[in-house]
């Protein structure tokens, strides 16, 4: 039993690619799955750095090799997997496409190169490489591919939008490769950071405005540290997690499972919220087949007359009334009861949700 409980938590035995690997969250990965007993190869465009990182995991006794690459380059990533294959004898049990950059601008300021680099660095790259990997993937006959993406994947933040599009893109690569590939026995996996101390954002997460902004957003009140992204990426690759794939996780601190309405108003410029007036005729017209109640939440029609609507997601609007049309109101069914928040039905694509909205100021 013992044994077999070893083993369930343990990557020796296994090989790994993690592409990117002598910095932030790439950096940390490869430490996490040596430490699990990995034998691991990376690669860097910057040999001088890349050199520097080999002779530290030596002298940690991790079985550690890497190659000099431009990850964003098509023949370089060709020749990147030949290697790995010569290395590895034609298997591979882990993939981790960890490499990524990014240029936040404006939309209508990026030029065509600006476009394509970002675009061929974080997506073309995860793609390709997975591509080529497959049949060392298969070859194994249990393998693992792990894809650092983003919670701006999922969220609009002050990334830029064409680093957010390839997150997104990644976000559903994940998907559809966890489902093409699971008769290969390969799963696949996806990784969504937040903001995590690292080179790509150092600069950022220095300037206290911006520091104070993450933090506002984030229940752990903190940016995360690259060790905290890398323990989730070597658990996905663990024999113990043979059960989860196709899988966005985010790595957040909580923050894609938080709204607050009075930071989203605060800070409008930079969350995903647009915050529009309903007129009394058109929210009127969806309770013209109940005389006396709206059809949602069964409190009098007058309080229908003005309403704010919220979109919190891609298919989600969240209604709210004025404090001053409702403080207090009590549902029709419950007029001789205590008073009681209103709950109201938000109807999306693919869910009910029931949100219940106490007495809140929007000024």
């Amino acid at each position: 039993m013992a044994a077999r409980c070893n083993s369930r938590w343990s990557l020796s035995g296994m090989t790994a690619l993690v592409t990117g690997g002598t910095r932030g969250i790439g950096h940390a990965t490869v430490e996490e799955l040596a430490e699990m007993g990995a034998t691991v190869h990376t690669c860097s465009r910057n040999e001088e750095e890349l050199n520097q990182r080999l002779q530290e995991w030596k002298s940690k006794g991790f079985k550690v090799s890497g190659s000099v690459c431009d990850a964003s380059s098509r023949e370089q990533r060709v020749q990147l997997m030949e290697k790995v294959s010569s290395i590895f004898d034609g298997k591979l049990n882990i993939l981790i496409n960890n490499v990524g950059t990014n240029i936040r601008k404006p939309t209508v300021d990026y030029t065509a190169e600006e476009y394509s680099g970002i675009m061929s660095t974080n997506l073309e790259s995860s793609y390709h490489l997975s591509q080529l990997a497959h049949p060392l993937l298969k070859a194994s006959g249990n393998s693992s591919i792990v894809f650092i993406s983003s919670v701006a994947g999922l969220v609009h933040l002050f990334s830029g939008s064409i680093y957010g599009a390839t997150k997104g893109a990644i976000n559903q690569l994940t998907k559809n490769l966890a489902c093409e590939w699971a008769k290969d026995n390969i799963r696949v996996n996806c990784v969504a950071p937040w903001y995590i101390k690292t080179s790509l954002v150092k600069t950022l997460l220095e300037n206290k405005e911006f520091l104070d902004r993450v933090v506002s957003r984030t229940p752990l009140k903190r940016p995360g540290e690259p060790e905290e992204v890398s323990s989730l990426v070597a658990f996905l690759c663990l024999p113990a997690a043979s059960y989860i794939t196709g899988q966005i996780i985010c790595v957040d601190g909580g923050m894609t499972i938080t709204l607050s309405l009075k930071s989203a108003i605060q800070l409008h410029e930079s969350l995903t919220m647009s915050l529009v007036k309903v007129k009394s005729k058109s929210h009127q017209a969806e309770c013209g087949s109940h005389p006396n109640t709206h059809a949602c939440h069964g409190v009098s029609r007058e309080v229908c007359t003005t309403s704010w609507s919220f979109l919190i997601g891609p298919r989600t609007t969240l209604l709210i009334f004025p404090t001053t049309w409702y403080s207090p109101i009590k549902r029709k069914d419950q007029a001789n009861g205590p008073d009681r928040p209103l709950a109201f039905n938000v109807s999306t694509s693919h869910q009910l949700l029931r949100l219940h909205v106490g007495y809140m100021s929007l000024s």
